[in-house]
């Protein structure tokens, strides 16, 4: 059988022109590659691959190919054999191959995670909060509960900077603190007072059968609108009491809104839902416990740990809001549960501003 010639190089072919089987593939050598084995397969699914079957065959013959390419180019008077023995062996490249492909598949994969978690914490933001947050993707509200935490430390360092750039024009204080606590329940859109409110129409009910159907109706009671201006009063008058350096008031109001969703985020966790549906009940149904619980509770931590970092000598401070924070947040859930046998959406906002309240009272103390 004469050998052909290469129409690219015009060298000598002395590849087999038979056609091989369907399934089978031609390497750079002219030799028959398999199909990549069902285990190797299988498990390159699970690092993250994405190959069809024979994918990774041809992309070992294209890597022989560019090498066969990029080495010299071979006397076209010189005998086939000849050519055949100064052709390279490119054992080394296919082995690159192979690892930068492992390395992709670990990279998209972390990619993966990381976008998954950036479009919930977005979708926390749009879903307690009233910022105009853009959705580069779909909405993703799986899980969201666990980032509430993050979101309120968030919250509190946009309120922090607004109250000390207030303060730099010279605003009085008892009108920047007002500011501050209005623009606290503009930011949230009134999500947890109104649920505050409800629950204190519910709870006034002597007739505990009674309640959640008066927790349910919009229309607001005697009961719910002293709950809310007594809420309104404490916030403002400890922050009012606070020390005036911006530091200790933006942290206050960080741990204060932190910790008050991480005790949403614990109520949750612990205890019964009451009813089928509500805006609670997907928190419910979606929270993994207790894997939901610690990025709150890290970041929480982290903020004390910084705390203490930039002023020592202030430490009873930073360890006061992480004992305080927790002791209220879990006493206020627990109270709740003791009333009404469990929680709905409204005692779950209830718990997020009793607990801000009550945490910025105590840490007037300290």
């Amino acid at each position: 059988m004469n050998p052909r010639k290469n129409t690219v190089n015009d060298s000598t072919d002395v590849r087999d022109p038979v056609q091989t089987s369907v399934g089978e593939r031609t390497d750079g050598r002219g030799r028959a590659s398999r199909q990549i084995p069902a285990w190797v397969r299988r498990w390159g699914r699970r690092l993250g691959w994405r190959f069809e079957r024979g994918e990774l065959a041809s992309r070992k013959s294209e890597v022989l190919d560019e090498s066969s390419k990029t080495a010299s180019v071979p006397n076209t008077d010189a005998p086939a054999s000849d050519v055949t023995q100064s052709s390279p062996k490119p054992a080394r490249p296919v082995a690159s191959a192979a690892g930068s492909s492992g390395e992709l598949g670990v990279l998209s994969l972390l990619q993966r995670y990381l976008g998954r978690n950036l479009a919930q914490f977005l979708a926390s933001l749009a879903f307690y909060t009233l910022l105009p947050i853009p959705f580069p993707q779909r909405h993703e509200f799986h899980r969201i509960a666990r980032f509430a935490p993050v979101v309120g430390l968030g919250l509190g360092l946009c309120l922090g900077i607004a109250d000390w750039g207030l303060g730099a024009l010279g605003m009085p204080l008892v009108l920047r603190t007002a500011i501050v606590v209005v623009s606290w329940v503009g930011l949230t859109g009134g999500l947890h007072l109104d649920g505050a409110m409800d629950s204190a129409d519910g709870l006034a009910v002597m007739d505990p059968k009674r309640r959640l159907a008066v927790m349910k109706d919009s229309v607001t009671g005697a009961f719910g609108v002293m709950v809310a201006i007594a809420l309104l009063l404490l916030k403002f008058a400890a922050l009012m009491a606070l020390p005036l350096d911006p530091v200790s008031r933006t942290v206050a109001l960080m741990a204060a809104m932190g910790w008050g969703r991480w005790g949403q985020v614990l109520a949750i966790d612990r205890y019964v839902y009451l009813r089928v549906e509500g805006k609670g009940a997907f928190h419910k149904r979606q929270l993994r416990s207790p894997d939901d619980l610690w990025p709150g509770v890290i970041a929480l931590l982290g903020l004390s740990a910084l705390f203490i970092w930039l002023f020592p000598f202030r430490w009873i401070l930073a360890v006061g809001m992480v004992m305080g924070g927790f002791a209220i947040a879990f006493g206020t859930g627990a109270w709740f549960d003791r009333q009404l046998g469990g929680h709905t959406g409204d005692t779950y906002g209830a718990v997020v501003e009793w607990t801000e309240a009550l945490l910025l009272c105590l840490l007037t103390l300290l």
